[in-house]
């Protein structure tokens, strides 16, 4: 999977794999006919709209868009059109002159099954950017929980690029590998397909447009490079023309990879508000030869996202001293850091879910997977609390594991698109907003509340003549989280009006600079 660009160019070969998945394909085909869905790791992707694939099989690369991330569980959504022509081409069996059959991989559960631990599994996939998929065997040694989420562990060898693909058992699905550990002897890390799972029911499209079906909607998305509100372009070619925009796309466009130039020039000319008759007629013409040469421009449309509430944390408590059996029936845990959208409070004592019972860790006792599992699996369904209150008395509390309405600020960089970024000057410094990308690669705690919801500015570039850097020693990568020691607010350009003094911060050194 290449999927590493700076600009319009390539800037190097992010290695990655990915799986086409039976269950997330069948969750939309109703919206996305003649399509496959894969899954692999959001950090593989990043921000990228459009990646190329390749088969095991075949070295020939066809693209894919990124259709959903969620970066809170590190997994990404790619959606692939089988009707294109690049699909057809890649795919083609040239001893049977045929096109292969597609075979999508299923998903199965091992976690917390009876016989979870040391299943045998086989990892999948394409390590350190080889051009071909490579096997390597192993079993399951652990489970564990990373960034608050199911971890499997297993001693199938896996390097980098091996992230975003299969770990299967008697061939289907069970994990997506995502991670290594390196200290001592290598651990291999797999997100469980309980995880990817979870997230099917959010796969179909939050954002649509009136007249235009899913999938014509996704696939102008994917060439969208102006920044105006596609409503307004919309709005502005139907003022000029007697068809309707979406009767023109679908004639002229869906379907058919040449148009990107018909497409863009369009696009081009809605986006200066000039009239279409301005165009020649060799700027309404569709390309006819394709080339490596051809020059697509990027999409500005950052890959929808996933995002969830934070839910509370649990505290253990002690068996022998704490006498919770002999009051509630169960041991149970101490609810901790809940949220202030959440039915629970600090100090309440937690003794099941949906009436399983928990152990002293918050663990359920029938299959000793934590407690979290019986909402994270499955968000947006309404789970029973079993709180315990000092008069030894249970109730239950209704609970659901919810997506935000409104996603946090550290998204907003990106998920506004249609205004340029502001890249701010401060003496010798160049400043812009922090986003969701800079947070998954430098910075991941600001990808968690309440971080996630504060403006900060990033410095991406610093004068090397400038006293900022020559005696303060402001480098790139200090973040700027205050200005007259408060938090900003609004955007950097609001926050910075009438400021006096502005604080700059690494993991070592806080550094107050006067304006």
């Amino acid at each position: 999977m290449n999927t590493l660009t700076q600009g319009t160019a390539v800037a190097g070969l992010e290695a990655g794999s990915a799986v086409m998945c039976k269950e997330a394909t069948e969750a939309v085909q109703d919206i996305y006919p003649n399509s496959i869905i894969a899954v692999t790791n959001h950090h593989v992707v990043g921000e990228q709209k459009n990646v190329m694939l390749n088969f095991h099989f075949s070295q020939t690369p066809f693209p894919a868009s990124v259709l959903k991330v969620c970066p809170q569980f590190d997994l990404a959504f790619l959606h692939i059109n089988t009707e294109q022509d690049e699909f057809k081409l890649a795919n083609f069996d040239h001893s049977t002159q045929k096109l292969r059959p597609v075979e999508l991989v299923e998903g199965g559960s091992i976690l917390y099954a009876q016989n979870d631990s040391f299943t045998d599994v086989v990892s999948v996939g394409f390590p350190l950017g080889t051009a071909h998929q490579t096997i390597t065997r192993g079993n399951v040694t652990a489970k564990d929980i990373m960034n608050g989420n199911v971890a499997l562990y297993h001693d199938s060898l896996i390097n980098p690029g091996n992230s975003g693909g299969a770990l299967l058992h008697k061939g289907k699905l069970v994990g997506i590998n995502t991670a290594i550990k390196n200290s001592g002897n290598v651990v291999s890390i797999a997100t469980p397909f309980e995880t990817v799972r979870s997230l099917f029911p959010f796969l179909k499209p939050s954002l649509r447009m009136t007249g235009m079906t899913p999938e014509a909607y996704r696939q102008l998305l994917s060439m969208y490079h102006v920044h105006v509100e596609p409503e307004t372009i919309v709005q502005r070619f139907n003022d000029q023309s007697s068809v309707g925009f979406s009767t023109w796309f679908d004639e002229h466009c869906l379907n058919q990879p040449g148009s990107h130039t018909l497409l863009q020039n369009v696009l081009d000319n809605l986006h200066l508000n000039e009239r279409l008759e301005v165009f020649g007629k060799e700027d309404l013409v569709k390309c006819t030869n394709c080339t490596r040469e051809c020059s697509v421009k990027p999409s500005v449309i950052a890959p929808d996202r996933i995002v969830f509430k934070e839910h509370f944390s649990i505290s253990t408590t002690i068996p022998i001293m704490d006498r919770l059996t002999q009051k509630y029936g169960a041991e149970g845990v101490v609810i901790t850091d809940a949220k202030s959208h959440e039915p629970v409070t600090d100090g309440q004592l937690l003794v099941g879910i949906n009436g399983r019972s928990l152990d002293n860790y918050g663990n359920f006792l029938d299959n000793g997977a934590p407690y979290f599992t019986a909402f994270k699996f499955y968000p947006g369904q309404q789970v029973r609390l079993n709180i315990a209150s000092l008069d030894r008395r249970v109730q239950c509390v209704n609970y659901t594991y919810e997506q935000v309405s409104e996603l946090p600020l550290i998204h907003a960089p990106q998920m506004t698109p249609f205004t340029p970024p502001a890249v701010l000057q401060i003496g010798g410094l160049k400043i812009t907003q922090m986003n969701a990308a800079m947070a998954q690669a430098s910075y991941p705690e600001y990808l968690k509340a309440p971080l996630n919801n504060k403006v900060v500015g990033v410095v991406v570039e610093v004068n090397s003549l400038c006293p900022e850097w020559n005696i303060q020693k402001i480098f790139p990568g200090h973040l700027l989280t205050e200005v007259n020691g408060q938090d900003m607010q609004g955007s950097l350009e609001q926050a910075l009006e009438g400021a006096h003094f502005i604080t700059f911060e690494s993991r070592l050194t806080k550094i107050i600079k006067l304006v």
